[in-house]
């Protein structure tokens, strides 16, 4: 177990999930601590400043993940077309390109990092666009590998189906964590689109911190 965490926290995407599901976990904390309490208080300004903060150092952390998929080959570049998984991969790698620069510019401008005149809106918009895309593409490839493993169930005997309940039982995890991103997705695009920017702080915190968690679990479980 100690080893697993070592591991986990050695990598960036694991320190990204850790960081995610504390940042959460402090969104959903300040909007519980404001509904009991009927109000703001020291405790919520708080718990709201950890999650801006870590949601900054997010931001950062991925800088090093977004110049790493930006020197990579893409999928598209070493294959060919061969069926709706590679299209899919493909959508999501394009996406995922995009996402994380337009995330750094973004930020850049917030913080006054870069000197452009314009305002940092227009670059969180494209951001969540691209996000929303990625979010999709994960959750229509949970759908299709869930449809797989159905076929193949019927193909197989009943006392040879054990093997395929432990990944029924992962896929079907992936499935409702890539419904719960989603729906983070939408609450991220511009008022007016969907039920952008209307999820309580509580709800936003509660999905991403299950979101984070399971990733999390995921990691470990890896290694």
């Amino acid at each position: 177990m100690v080893d697993a965490l070592q591991s986990l926290l050695a990598s960036s995407r694991g320190r990204s999930s850790l960081f995610g599901a504390i940042q959460y976990a402090s969104l959903l904390s300040a909007g519980l601590s404001e509904a009991l309490l009927q109000g703001t208080t020291t405790l919520s300004r708080s718990l709201r400043n950890l999650y801006r903060a870590l949601s900054d150092c997010r931001t950062l952390l991925r800088f090093g993940d977004s110049v790493s998929l930006l020197l990579k080959p893409g999928a598209y570049r070493n294959s060919s077309p061969k069926d709706l998984i590679w299209i899919i991969d493909t959508i999501s790698d394009l996406a995922n390109r995009f996402y994380y620069p337009f995330e750094h510019i973004a930020w850049a401008i917030d913080k006054r990092v870069i000197p452009f005149g314009e305002s940092s809106a227009k670059w969180w918009n494209r951001s969540s666009y691209f996000s929303l895309i990625s979010s999709i593409c994960a959750l229509a490839k949970t759908v299709l590998s869930w449809i797989d493993i159905i076929k193949r169930k019927g193909e197989l005997p009943s006392s040879d189906r054990r093997q395929l309940r432990k990944e029924e039982f992962l896929v079907t995890v992936d499935f409702f964590t890539n419904v719960a991103r989603l729906i983070v997705s939408v609450h991220y695009l511009p008022d007016g689109m969907l039920w952008g920017t209307k999820l309580s702080s509580t709800s936003l915190g509660l999905l991403g911190m299950i979101s984070s968690l399971v990733s999390l679990w995921k990691m470990i479980d890896e290694f």
